[in-house]
Formats: structure tokens, sequence, C-alpha cells
């Protein structure tokens, strides 16, 4: 064979080499799991929407008070036993933590979702914390909802898990 032969059948072997490898490449990117950008973005809208309904619902059997200001007194009178008392007897955290159990399980658990809702005043104490589950891992959490209250800022952030 000629020079000239003997360097195009070199060009065509480098063509193939490469081919071969931008083919076995593509196959890994292509079987790699669908992104989880959809996922991520439905349990965190998920999350933000329901809890920012929790914050807007009213209690019929506290005083007609919504659950922030319910969350803001057992807050502010954490120390004090609460202002507010429900027609059942309890204090507003004691009334929260059950009316908020409650409205979880029937909007997260029903779909199957493990989750934890925490409160924690203006120094990071936890005061509250509500939920199926631990959350150890991978979680998606509402925007934390800062709340004013005298006593500081308190944080209520819902998390939901990931299975």
């Amino acid at each position: 064979m000629k020079k000239s032969q003997m360097e195009i059948m070199g060009l065509v072997m480098i063509v193939i080499l490469l081919s071969l490898v931008i083919l076995v490449v593509l196959q890994f990117i292509i079987r790699q799991p669908a992104s989880t950008v959809k996922e991520e973005y439905y349990h965190s809208q998920l999350a933000t929407n329901t809890l920012n309904a929790l914050l807007r619902t009213t209690s019929e059997s506290c005083k007609g008070y919504d659950m922030t200001g319910l969350f803001k007194d057992c807050v502010e009178n954490y120390d004090n036993n609460n202002l507010i008392i429900c027609e059942d007897g309890k204090n507003s955290c004691s009334y929260v933590e059950g009316a908020v159990k409650t409205i979880l399980e029937g909007s997260l658990g029903a779909l199957n979702k493990k989750h934890n809702l925490t409160v924690a005043n203006s120094r990071g104490a936890g005061i509250v914390s509500i939920g199926n589950s631990a959350c150890i891992g991978r979680r998606e959490s509402s925007n934390p909802q800062p709340l004013s209250t005298d006593k500081g800022l308190m944080q209520i952030v819902l998390y939901i898990c990931e299975d």
C-alpha cells in the first residue's frame, strides 16, 4: 500500500474510534434516571402550598382564631401556659399540635407523603414538632414562614421527605 492510503486508513480508524466513544458516552447519558427537577418542584410547591393553607385555616372550636394566631400565642406565651384557652380546655399549643396533626395526616398522609412541621422561636428553640417522620436524608421544604411575635420572629417550616 502506498503511504497516502495508509494515512487515510489511519484517519478512518480514528474516526471510527471517536464515533464509538461518543456512542458509549451518549448511551450512559441516556440511561441515567430522568431528572428529578419536576419531582423536586412538585414536593417544594406541595410543602409551600400546604403550609400556606394550614396557616390560614381557622378553628371553630378555638374562638375562631386562625392557626397563625394560635402559633403566635403558643410562642409568645409558651412559658406561662398560653393565654388562649380553647373550648375543649386545651391551650393554644396543645390545640395546634392536635389540629395540625389531623390536617397533615388528612392531606399529606392521604398522599402517602412523610412529613414534619417544625415551629421554632427566635432563639432557634423548637416549640412544636409535628409529623410522621424524622425526615432523615433528602427532603423538600416549604419556604420558611417567619412570623413576627412579641418575643421576636417565629419560623415555621414544613418538610416533605422523599422516599
